[in-house]
């Protein structure tokens, strides 16, 4: 590849994508330094293996994979990483509602949930917080990790079943429903908005 060629490529990768990978880099660290860190290593990365990243089907995805790596060598690192704190815009953020009492469940909820999230392994975090905060489908998942999507897919159902038994301990055992504004009852979905009793084919192991 030509060097004009390679930057004019370079260039608009990152254009493209800087905004969703600092983002993703924010919400796994405490300070915002430590997440323009990963970012650079991210792009630093992406600039020498960039014939890879052209050929990857969802090249944020891949990008992603790199940055959570870099992620992992910060951590070893010690001393620049603290214990992950749970924090409010580490979800996404809610309609805004005028009625107060509509705002305060809205944060009561999501303190909930990075509560009982922050219970689970790292892996299942990780699964969720690409489905949920990035936006990516069990088969961008699976192009980045090179795995099968129906490992994707079985490994996020069991991540969500495990996400709303902690819930539920979080809430001392309750359905985890509530009402809402309108009267009706709600029940809590899983971070990526589906129940995982719609999905009965993740029931099955992977062949």
């Amino acid at each position: 590849m030509a060097p004009e060629e390679a930057a004019e490529r370079f260039t608009r990768l990152y254009a493209a994508t800087y905004a969703d990978v600092l983002a993703y880099a924010l919400r796994r660290t405490t300070s915002r330094q430590d997440a323009e860190d990963v970012v650079s290593a991210t792009y630093l990365t992406a600039w020498r293996r960039l014939d890879d990243v052209a050929d990857a089907r969802v090249p944020l995805a891949w990008l992603y994979r790199v940055a959570a790596g870099h992620l992992a060598n910060q951590r070893r690192s010690g001393g620049r990483f603290a214990a992950l704190r749970i924090r409010l815009f580490s979800v996404p953020v809610p309609q805004r509602s005028n009625n107060p009492a509509d705002a305060a469940v809205a944060e009561a909820d999501a303190a909930l949930v990075l509560a009982a999230l922050a219970t689970l392994s790292a892996g299942d975090q990780e699964l969720l917080r690409l489905t949920a905060f990035e936006g990516l489908s069990p088969a961008d998942i699976a192009a980045a990790w090179g795995v099968p999507s129906r490992l994707v897919r079985v490994r996020l159902h069991r991540a969500r079943r495990r996400l709303e038994a902690a819930l539920d301990r979080q809430a001392g055992g309750s359905s985890m429903k509530r009402t809402s504004p309108g009267g009706h009852n709600e029940m809590r979905t899983s971070p990526s908005g589906a129940s995982p009793d719609n999905d009965r084919e993740d029931d099955e192991r992977p062949t």
